[in-house]
């Protein structure tokens, strides 16, 4: 079994986050391990957020790299649909690892 690399988003994936995140995602784009986002605890996102994860998804794809989503919180998912990124923010590929999680 491949390993992983976590990332926990926090509660807060917004405008303000970004300049966290974004050295953060770069970081995981260094090698081909499959990664892992964790976006259970997000309370708060807005475009610029969105906008940072559906780069660091399309980045993923172009790279070959498998990425998978170990859960996505309520506000997450209202914000993902309301800004009809569903499809970008699709995973290319589940680890097995986490074959059958929600």
């Amino acid at each position: 079994m491949p390993a992983t690399r976590l990332l926990s988003l926090g509660s807060s994936c917004t405008f303000h986050d970004v300049s966290r995140l974004h050295p953060a995602l770069l970081d995981y784009l260094s090698d081909s391990t499959p990664v892992v986002i964790d976006a259970s605890q997000v309370e708060q996102v807005d475009t610029a957020g969105l906008q940072l994860l559906v780069a660091f998804a399309i980045d993923c794809m172009e790279r070959g790299i498998v990425f998978g989503w170990k859960a996505r919180s309520m506000a997450f998912e209202r914000s993902v649909r309301l800004l009809g990124l569903g499809a970008l923010l699709e995973s290319p590929g589940v680890p097995p690892d986490l074959a059958g999680s929600p």
